[in-house]
């Protein structure tokens, strides 16, 4: 059977045992390398050669192998479940270990505990080499002087101090039994009874260490626990070194790793200083919260004296802990018999741990959903509230808290649109958890503060289709503004035909405007569709340089609706390459450069009477499309309503359904959120003696794919929903 090569490797009695976790690697193929390894163990000169040529000769069976326990961590890599040792791996840890004494058929010379069944009874020599009678003396005395072995620079300290020099009492068990540390481990250890050793088994430790009165310069062995610490196998070889010797010298400091708190990590610094336990109280909002592991408390627990009677002072033997949520109280019994809940970990009113009505209120408000919270303290067996717990806080708590915020602010911005004309712009958005969609949520905000000041959720029943709801839901969001009392002048929306109904129905006094994104994208959709169809493939490098025309046109047009048109129209020549033409108006010729597309490539020009031509020009010139023109030269843009949106999508995640009271709240929320950090600026990149650069970033966009630059604003406020987690103590406490 093969071990290892190292004499004395603790693998020749442990590699083939359960549990070992060491490993035999062979020896590489390269003779210099197998050299290398050799070297490593102590072999020089003419030895190294001779076992060189042992195991090149032995490759075939890879009679001769090295174990794991000589190659230290980063020698290996991580191949899934297992390691795997890498090619250039050179072995660095060669313990040093105690060699079997030679039992002279003399007797010792000291002997330290003898058998009790051989008291007073002769003891016997023998004749046979390693081979002790029953009346052998069962400890002999060893002087542990090693010789020089070179060390790996992190197994020694810098400056070895002075060891003492031990004498080792080794039980010889049986004189042919080498030492296994397996078996006999560290410590006192005393083996199992059984026939092997029914007539030797006798002690009750199996190595003792005694230290001599002198001492002198030892060399620090290299099995002190400094040395494998951070070792492969390093349970291995504590156990079969540190019941032999113990070192004097001061072990160095290790590293400490640790997370950095909050503090630090916000570039706060630490305060060392004391404070007395009952210096006033702080809001349970502020309050710091630890989690604590249950260990730790009962090590807290059992320091503290009985607290049931003064006179008492009995220490804590019994502990009982009872759980509401995520509260914890504690019941402590002494040891004369008393008992009494001397601690709760979380402060409570009207009967209930406040920390769960913030923990419900923290999960909410935070945007996460309750499911995945639960599934992230079940991984860390973390004590929480439960499912109806959290849905009540919500209904009794968090709800009415965030209903009431956002009635002062929507009271607050209504109250300074009643002074003047108001201009709305509007959009909708449907949530989506799967295939189906189940909510729609419509949204009106003003033009000129970009404000949010209603909305209103739809939910979307299979027996109507989307439109209606779309146009439903249009109607209750302004007529809930218009019974504040606001004096709306226009209103900007898709060009929804359903929508366009509606405001000539039923509000002919209220101009309806359209928002020239929406227009813009649905002439590239048409100009895409088309450029799919035989010889009309060249349209498909247009749909984006159109679209920035009809953007640049309602730009330009200084609100002239007939300007915006003749802007407009100029695009069925220049495609052509034809960029001055006969007109009657002003605009005459080409003003700027749409002959390249988003990504700044030249596109190919349109040839006049082909069938592409003919399509694109019936796109440009469709009446329905003149029409839609004039209602879009005022430029009013809900841009600010794509922000709205993904605020939308952070408390109100994707793919999970919500109920319709649920889905209020987290619109509110967004909105409260959007509202508070509508006004934030663009950051700026600070320099010295240098004006502040306004900051940007590269951002791929699906619409034009190709990479934009975008503003980089200044970090949101997120203060308010300090004031709302206030807000829920309060209710709580009422």
């Amino acid at each position: 059977m093969p071990c290892c090569v190292v004499k004395g490797c603790i693998c020749r009695y442990t590699w083939n045992t359960r549990d070992s976790g060491i490993i035999l690697h062979v020896f590489p193929r390269d003779p210099n390398i197998i050299r290398l390894w050799l070297q490593k163990t102590g072999l020089e000169g003419e030895e190294l050669e001779v076992m060189v040529e042992k195991v090149i000769k032995g490759k075939r069976t890879d009679a001769y192998r090295m174990c794991s326990v000589h190659f230290a961590d980063d020698c290996y890599i991580d191949n899934g479940a297992r390691r795997k040792l890498k090619k250039n791996a050179i072995p660095t840890i060669f313990p040093l270990v105690v060699t079997e004494p030679d039992v002279s058929t003399e007797e010792p010379t000291e002997t330290s505990v003898t058998s009790t069944e051989d008291k007073g009874k002769p003891k016997k020599k023998t004749s046979k080499k390693r081979k002790l009678s029953s009346n052998a003396p069962l400890y002999q005395i060893v002087e542990l002087n090693p010789p020089e072995t070179v060390l790996p620079p992190t197994a020694l300290p810098n400056a070895p101090e002075p060891c003492k020099k031990w004498r080792v009492v080794v039980d010889q068990v049986t004189s042919t039994d080498p030492v296994n540390p397996k078996r006999f481990g560290s410590g006192g250890v005393t083996p199992k009874a059984g026939k092997k050793h029914a007539e030797t088994q006798t002690s009750a430790q199996m190595f003792k260490a005694e230290p001599e009165t002198r001492t002198e310069e030892v060399q620090p062995l290299l099995g002190c626990r400094r040395s494998f610490r951070n070792g492969r196998h390093s349970k291995h070889v504590l156990k079969m070194d540190s019941g032999f010797h113990e070192s004097d010298y001061e072990e160095e400091e290790e590293e400490s790793f640790y997370a950095e708190s909050d503090e630090e990590a916000e570039g706060g610094t630490q305060n060392d200083e004391f404070k007395r336990i009952h210096e006033g109280k702080k809001s349970p909002v502020r309050e710091k919260k630890f989690i604590v592991f249950e260990s730790c408390l009962n090590k807290l627990l059992a320091m503290i004296p009985c607290q049931a009677q003064s006179e008492c002072g009995e220490r804590v033997t019994h502990v009982r802990k009872s759980f509401v949520g995520s509260s914890v109280i504690v019941k402590v019994k002494c040891a004369s018999g008393h008992t009494k809940t001397i601690w709760e970990s979380q402060p409570r009113h009207g009967g209930q741990p406040l920390g769960d009505v913030l923990t419900s209120a923290a999960v909410l408000y935070s945007g996460c959903s309750f499911p995945k919270i639960l599934q992230m303290v079940k991984l860390l067996n973390l004590k929480f509230i439960g499912k109806s717990t959290y849905y009540k806080n919500q209904t009794m708590y968090l709800f009415p808290t965030l209903n009431r915020y956002w009635q002062l602010e929507q009271q607050s911005n209504i109250s300074r649109l009643r002074e003047k004309p108001v201009c709305l712009t509007a959009d909708c958005q449907v949530n989506r958890p799967g295939h189906l969609a189940k909510y729609l949520t419509y949204t009106m905000m003003d033009a000129e503060t970009k404000k949010i000041i209603g909305f209103h959720i739809q939910q979307l029943l299979p027996s109507y289709s989307q439109d209606h709801h779309e146009n439903t839901a249009f109607k209750k969001s302004l007529d809930d503004i218009l019974e504040k009392e606001v004096n709306v002048k226009m209103v900007t929306t898709n060009p929804h035909v359903g929508i366009r109904k509606v405001m000539k129905d039923g509000y002919a006094n209220i101009i309806h405007r359209f928002d020239p994104w929406h227009l813009a994208r649905t002439v590239g959709n048409k100009i895409l569709a088309q450029s799919k169809k035989k010889h009309c493939e060249i349209l498909s490098q247009w749909a984006s340089p159109i679209e920035s025309h009809l953007w640049w046109s309602v730009k330009t047009c200084g609100e002239n609706g007939q300007e915006l048109l003749d802007r407009w129209n100029g695009l069925q020549y220049h495609v052509l390459n034809v960029h001055e033409w006969y007109s009657r108006s002003d605009y005459w010729k080409c003003r700027h450069d749409i002959g390249r597309s988003g990504n700044s490539k030249p596109v190919q020009w349109i040839p006049k009477g082909s069938l592409a031509y003919r399509r694109l020009r019936k796109i440009v010139l469709n009446p329905s499309l003149q029409k839609q023109l004039k209602r879009v030269s005022y430029f009013c843009h809900a841009d600010a309503l794509d922000i709205l949106h993904s605020t939308c999508r952070k408390y109100r995640p994707r793919g999970i359904r919500f109920h319709k009271d649920e889905m209020v709240a987290r619109t509110q929320l967004a909105v409260l959120d959007y509202n508070r950090n509508v006004q934030r600026v663009q950051a700026a990149l600070k320099k010295p003696n240098t004006d502040p650069a306004p900051k940007n970033c590269a951002k791929f966009t699906k619409s034009r794919k190709a990479q934009v630059v975008k503003a980089l604003y200044e970090c949101k406020g997120q203060d308010f929903i300090l004031d709302l987690l206030r807000d829920v103590v309060t209710l709580v406490r009422r």
